[in-house]
């Protein structure tokens, strides 16, 4: 079960924007740097499949 939070939400949307703002901000306080042209991120063309989580769906969905 859910419990709302003061801003309106609902915990696990809380959680999970406090989560995605600290990995953004962990990746961001390493100043990466693509070097690759973004070559890399075509996965289809390189055969590598993505998946999902359910909690990734819930909260991206």
């Amino acid at each position: 079960e859910q419990s709302a939070t003061p801003a309106g939400g609902d915990a696990f949307t809380e959680a999970m924007r406090a989560f995605y703002a600290e990995v953004d901000a962990t990746v961001a306080a390493h100043s990466p740097v693509c070097t690759n042209r973004g070559q890399c991120c075509k996965f289809d063309s390189f055969g590598h499949k993505l998946y999902v989580t359910d909690v990734e769906l819930r909260y991206f969905g």
